[in-house]
């Protein structure tokens, strides 16, 4: 999910969060096991002031057996400048989302 302002180019600071659940119907919670209702929430990316002021607004596909995370982020070298985030996804032992670096 993604969490805070989008659309404000770099004023933005929306980043996303994830959690799991064992049935769609919920609760999904965090890595903690806080219910993302109640304020939960992994962070999986944000922006890092250096490369992406912020990121959101995403997506999970798989392409050829690989896990891809796209997402919409604000450049910081392109003066906040909407461009498209697409990163390979891994994942941790116990089944968590982490971004390949």
């Amino acid at each position: 999910m993604s969490w805070d302002y989008c659309c404000r180019g770099a004023k933005s600071n929306y980043r996303v969060a994830v959690g799991r659940s064992k049935t769609v119907e919920g609760p999904y919670l965090d890595r903690s096991g806080k219910d993302m209702a109640k304020g939960g929430g992994t962070l999986f990316i944000e922006g890092d002031k250096k490369e992406w002021e912020a990121a959101g607004h995403c997506a999970a596909y798989t392409f050829d057996g690989e896990d891809i995370f796209v997402c919409h982020g604000y450049s910081v070298t392109q003066n906040g400048a909407a461009m498209l985030i697409q990163r390979p996804i891994v994942w941790t032992a116990d089944g968590w989302p982490e971004l390949k670096p």
